[in-house]
This record gives C-alpha cells, structure tokens and sequence, in this order.
C-alpha cells in the first residue's frame, strides 16, 4: 500500500513498485483516506508493506488550513498505525519524514544530529516520526522512517506554488517569465530527484533496520543562483532573474537557509546512492514541460 499515491512522490513510487511485480494499493483522499477508520481496515486486507507518503504537505497549505493539516498529518498517522496493528497482517511500515527537520542547524545534517522544527508542517512530520518509533517499541510492528531532502522531478504539476524550484525555474522559463527567487538566491537545498528518492524508499523497505531513520539526499549543497546557473545551460541562454524580498507571512520568514545531508548511512546499509545529479534532473524536467506544455499550471510566470 501507498499513502499519498497520487501525489507527486506517490505516483512515482506506485509505477516503480508495480514494475518489480508488485500488487499495490493506493490510499490517497477517497473518503478522507487515512483518517477513515472503516476505509482503512477494508484497503488494508491483505497488504503486507506500507509506504505512508499521505499527508497534508507544506507550510502554505499549513497557514491556509492547520486544523485540518494537523488533523490529516497527526491523526491521520495515528489512525493508520491504530489499524495495522489491530487490524491488519502488514509486516513493515515506511514513513516519509522530511529533512527540514534539522531546521537551521549546522550541515552535513546526520540522522544522529540535532532537529529544530522551523514550522508546523515539520512539527507534524517528527510526531509522525515519534509514533514511527513508539509503535516499533510497544507494538514490535517494524517501522523506519526516511528523511526526504528537496525532492525535484517530472510530475510537480500538480503541487502548483509548492512545488520545488527546480521545477518551478522550469515553468518560468518555458513560459516567457522570469524566475522568482526570495533574498539573493544563496539559501541552498540538498536536491535529489524524485526517482531517486523511489529507489530509496525501496532500498530502505528491502535492507533498512527497524526503528531507524535514514536520509535521502544528496550531501551536495546547491544555491539557486547555481540552480539558474544550471538551467541557463540546459535552457541555453541567459536566464533574467527577479529577486524579491521574503513574503511577509510566517512560513517565509522560517524558509531554511542552508540544507545538505549525509546519506552514508543508508548507503551502508543498501548500497544505495543517488544516481541523477542535477543538470540531468533539469534536463527532464526541462523536456518532459517541452512535451507536455499544457499541464504548466495557468498563469504561470
């Protein structure tokens, strides 16, 4: 089973499990999907791993609806770890946490490191992680969960403004706009396309060790001036950049400065790594929107 299946990640991950043999089902919002007790017991016959992705995701849709984003991140889990338990066969659970948990502490971020929820999306996610970890102590049901860097890749239409710069660069561009950048375009993200971020959470479901945490990243660290470095290249030509000062509401305010993590110890265990660096991630993103234009989100510049 994927939570989230239809989401940007979710979509991918179900095309890459279908494809080694697997029977997969998606959970998504159907009659509210993971915070429905009854729909949950009856997807679940018969499941034997969850990849829980569904969630209410980013610190905007957090300002506009943090009730229900809480209730969808934090209930949610909990209803879903409630129903395996009582309910279900599943043997293994594999949470999608979020790197922005180290907040603004010192890089390379290392699972053993320090957290600092920079907002309450992230505040969301380490409960997420704690219920990971106390439902592997009290239940024994094997849970990890994997820290996501800034995951990039084909497929972001849907996320519209939430969507990651990379992407968004992308549509700038494609479109006759210009890129928008906040502050002077040093901040930097550990960006990890999103396919491999698939491989990983399999590699993680296949090798990892109950109760851990393992990051999926990059451990290169990347500012969006070297982004639009980047995409001038696989755009080929010079590339007008409007910075702009940070948006006054809260999540801006909070918008990470620096971001690069380890990976070491997924590899150790897997043999995992990220495969696509960033020029080839763009370049796909770049033909994929050549292709298919229409699915641009309206009005983009």
């Amino acid at each position: 089973m994927v939570t989230g299946g239809k989401g940007f990640i979710g979509r991918r991950l179900v095309v890459k499990l279908a494809e080694q043999g697997n029977d997969v089902i998606v959970v998504d919002k159907e009659l509210d999907g993971i915070v429905n007790f009854d729909y949950l017991r009856e997807k679940l016959k018969g499941v034997e791993v969850v990849f829980h992705l569904g969630s209410a995701s980013g610190s905007l849709f957090f300002s506009e609806n943090p009730i229900q984003s809480v209730n969808v991140n934090c209930g949610g889990t909990a209803n879903l770890l409630e129903t395996i338990v009582h309910h279900s066969k599943v043997q293994q659970v594999v949470f999608a946490g979020t790197m922005s948990a180290y907040g603004f502490t010192t890089i390379p971020h290392h699972e053993s490191g320090p957290v600092n929820s920079p907002n309450p999306y992230v505040a969301t996610k380490l409960f997420g992680e704690q219920l990971m970890r106390l439902y592997y102590q009290n239940h024994l049901l094997p849970t990890m969960t994997t820290r996501f860097a800034s995951v990039y890749g084909i497929g972001e239409h849907t996320k519209g403004p939430v969507a990651n710069p990379v992407t968004q660069f992308v549509w700038s561009v494609l479109t006759g706009g210009k890129p928008m950048v906040f502050g002077n375009g040093t901040q930097t993200r550990d960006l990890v396309y999103v396919d491999d971020v698939c491989d990983a959470l399999i590699a993680a479901q296949e090798h990892g060790k109950p109760g851990e945490i393992y990051n999926v990243s990059t451990n290169v660290e990347t500012s969006l001036n070297d982004v639009i470095k980047v995409l001038e290249k696989v755009h080929g030509s010079k590339v007008e950049v409007e910075y702009t000062e940070w948006k006054p509401y809260d999540q801006q305010s909070k918008y990470i400065d620096r971001q690069c993590a380890s990976y070491e110890k997924l590899n150790i265990v897997s043999g995992w790594v990220p495969k696509v660096g960033l020029e080839e991630g763009m370049r796909r993103v770049y033909q994929y929107y050549v292709e298919n234009y229409d699915l641009i989100p309206k009005g983009w510049k």
